[in-house]
């Protein structure tokens, strides 16, 4: 399927052959990716969004859950970075905010982008001249200082090699009292150690890095780059089971929750100069 209007695109810094991301970019510009997207079983026609559904069931349910929270809301407009965008999914649904004038989405293939990312945008309806593409890393967006009123890092600071330069890069990038949002399901204290190794073996099996943290240590990066007034909001999915949704809501006020159980946060955090 062809657009008739082609997506403004902006080149970043590119992976070189012997840094650890020229893998993972090389797999999805190989279109490799989405032979395997094709393989994941689901109702769409569109394979990615059946990745979405497979694999993070909650990232949309989630965006939009955060998107009505007021504190959010008042915050995102301007000009919107979806950094680590991905397919785009989250871009498409930005853009169609009254008060967005722009959505850059950064992620590190170009053909990616303009395959997978113009066609989801379109299919999701999105509003296709607000958005521009940025193809590079993350790390070094080719974007002046406070460009941004917002940032989005949704599912993608897991994937980044250097977490703690990607946020110093964000909050370079966002105005002075600019919004961070993530949406992250970081694991629990508890199981941290057997997620780091499957982590380990999925990115050597994989052409994708899969890095694990805990709630505790996200928060520890986002402080150590410079965020304040870091808020952590569980995302909606309490259990259908009455006692399991009773257990949930006891460890959440004892402050366990996280300890003990893998928990998906809708995360704010405010730039600063």
């Amino acid at each position: 399927m062809t657009h008739e209007t082609p997506i403004r695109l902006t080149t970043g810094r590119q992976p070189r052959p012997t840094d650890p991301e020229f893998r993972e970019m090389q797999g999805y510009e190989s279109g490799r990716a989405e032979q395997q997207a094709a393989l994941i079983p689901g109702p769409h026609e569109e394979p990615w969004l059946n990745v979405l559904a497979f694999h993070e069931p909650g990232a949309q349910p989630s965006l939009q859950q955060a998107l009505a929270t007021p504190f959010i809301a008042q915050r995102m407009r301007g000009t919107v970075a979806d950094l680590g965008a991905g397919t785009c999914w989250a871009t498409a649904e930005i853009s169609k905010l009254d008060v967005v004038h722009e959505v850059v989405a950064v992620d590190l293939s170009e053909g990616f982008l303009r395959r997978v990312g113009t066609r989801m945008i379109h299919q999701l309806h999105g509003n296709v001249a607000k958005v521009r593409f940025v193809a590079g890393s993350y790390e070094d967006v080719p974007e002046p200082d406070g460009t941004f009123d917002a940032a989005l890092l949704i599912a993608s600071i897991h994937h980044a090699i250097a977490p703690l330069k990607v946020l110093l890069e964000t909050r370079r990038l966002l105005k002075t009292g600019g919004l961070l949002l993530m949406i992250e399901n970081p694991c629990s204290t508890l199981g941290i150690e057997a997620q780091r190794r499957r982590c380990l073996e999925l990115t050597r099996s994989t052409e994708a890095t899969e890095i694990a943290y805990t709630r505790g240590e996200l928060d520890y990066l986002l402080r150590h780059a410079g965020f304040v007034d870091i808020e952590w909001r569980p995302a909606n999915g309490f259990s259908a089971n009455p006692l399991k949704r009773a257990v949930r809501r006891a460890l959440r006020w004892l402050d366990l929750e996280h300890h003990l159980l893998s928990v998906s946060y809708i995360v704010t955090a405010i730039s600063t100069t």
